[in-house]
């Protein structure tokens, strides 16, 4: 299965298209991680136009950074990534800015749509994102910081659509996709070491060597791996979370050894691919969880039903 989701990637990635500019899997999954924290802060299904709405916001706004991202890469990427649309002539510079602005825009005119509070937090968020690609990229660490927030920003913005607490499990759940994209963007370094050279960008694989880059990056997603054992713990779980976590833990890990043992560019993209479909199918089991009913009592425990009213009434649901 692995392999097959890995291959459609990198068919859709890797090909002279328009398409990829936008990373299309990617976009998917940020707008799934909306749709978690929505349902896992509301304790079950939330009113369909929040899903909606949830799911478009992420979408459009990883497709619009994304595409940006390739705007201001695309010198690095012609060493990096030759196939990438801007280098491989599929689209201008400036078509591919037009789209990340027009994707940017559509993001935050929905965000705000659900309410106040959820458009400042994607506005803030998209600030910071293209702030980024356009001048802290070549921070390195700091940068895989930010973008790591990014992808943990989601079930944040989840609940905050809602007008709900950011309950326990909401935040658990976004410190370990903080903490396994940490592990990932470290090890993406490792991959793009020989072009991020050139291009004066400080990555941990740049600026403290290879095999530093390769402990930390295992390192962070290890701590994801951690996390997850430890949740049922503080936590009332659904049982399918003992039936199913442990398999995403395992893909983790085998991705985080194929990240200590090599330094070959394709086997280190293989544990990267492996280390975000671990991340998908946890997203889809948190779903799930949500969604399969617990004891009444337990449930009632779960939801968060305090709403953040404000003296403006900014919140509905």
């Amino acid at each position: 299965m692995s392999n097959k989701i890995s291959l459609i990637h990198e068919y859709i990635v890797s090909r002279c298209s328009k398409l990829s500019l936008i990373r299309p899997l990617n976009s998917v999954m940020v707008g799934l991680g909306m749709i978690v924290g929505e349902v896992i802060a509301y304790a079950g299904v939330p009113p369909i136009k929040h899903v909606i709405l949830g799911f478009l916001v992420g979408f459009f706004a990883s497709a619009g950074i994304m595409a940006l991202n390739d705007y201001f890469d695309a010198e690095i990427d012609k060493i990096n990534a030759p196939r990438r649309p801007i280098p491989c002539g599929a689209i201008s510079a400036r078509g591919a800015l037009m789209i990340g602005i027009l994707g940017v825009g559509i993001a935050i005119l929905l965000a705000f749509l659900q309410n106040l509070l959820a458009g400042i937090f994607a506005t803030f968020t998209l600030i910071l994102d293209i702030i980024y690609n356009a001048k802290l990229k070549r921070s390195g660490f700091l940068g895989n910081l930010i973008v790591s927030y990014s992808l943990a920003a989601p079930f944040i913005y989840g609940a905050l659509a809602l007008g709900l607490k950011v309950n326990d499990l909401l935040l658990a759940i976004a410190i370990m996709a903080f903490l396994s994209n940490l592990g990932r963007e470290v090890t993406k370094g490792i991959i793009d070491v020989e072009g991020d050279r050139v291009g004066g960008v400080k990555t941990i694989a740049v600026v403290f060597g290879i095999r530093s880059a390769q402990i930390l990056g295992a390192l962070f997603v290890l701590a994801a791996v951690v996390i997850s054992v430890v949740l049922p713990l503080y936590y009332p779980v659904n049982p399918i979370y003992y039936a199913v976590i442990p398999t995403t833990d395992v893909i983790l890990l085998y991705a985080t050894a194929i990240v200590l043992k090599t330094t070959d560019r394709e086997r280190l993209r293989k544990a990267k691919d492996l280390m975000r479909l671990g991340m998908l199918i946890a997203m889809i089991i948190f779903i799930i969880m949500s969604l399969v009913p617990l004891e009444p009592y337990t449930r009632r425990d779960i939801r968060e039903k305090a709403y953040l009213r404000s003296s403006l009434g900014i919140f509905s649901t």
